[in-house]
């Protein structure tokens, strides 16, 4: 995903890109950090493949 421009490192997470919000959903796992801060987990749509094997065009890349 980070090498199609779908996804960023932000210290120790990965966050989508403009581009790959199109693609992508953050959801709550349920979970907490130790900090109190909440899990996240981002889920990708399968339309994404599309974009992954060359077939469309990922949003402002």
């Amino acid at each position: 995903m980070a090498g199609a421009g779908l996804q960023v490192k932000s210290g120790a997470t990965w966050d989508p890109t403009a581009a790959g919000k199109t693609y992508s959903r953050l959801f709550d796992t349920g979970k907490r950090h130790g900090t109190g801060v909440p899990v996240q987990q981002v889920k990708w749509s399968a339309s994404v493949l599309d974009v992954l094997e060359g077939k469309g065009v990922a949003a402002a890349a």
